[in-house]
């Protein structure tokens, strides 16, 4: 797997909550993404979505980065 693949795979797997935030605020769905891995990496102020299971796929996310 790659980043690209791995973030597909964020967006099915996050993908309720990702168009909840989307409808909600009016942005397409990469800036809803982005909108969600800021909030959960940031506090979880409004967390969505299982923040535990979150930060470890965005971690894994991370590692294909470097």
């Amino acid at each position: 797997m790659d980043y690209k693949e791995k973030k597909a795979e964020m967006k099915k797997k996050y993908e309720y909550a990702i168009n909840a935030i989307s409808v909600a605020n009016g942005v397409d769905v990469g800036v809803a993404l982005d909108m969600l891995e800021a909030n959960i990496m940031r506090g979880a102020q409004y967390a969505y979505v299982n923040v535990d299971e979150f930060k470890k796929d965005y971690e894994e996310l991370l590692t294909y980065c470097e």
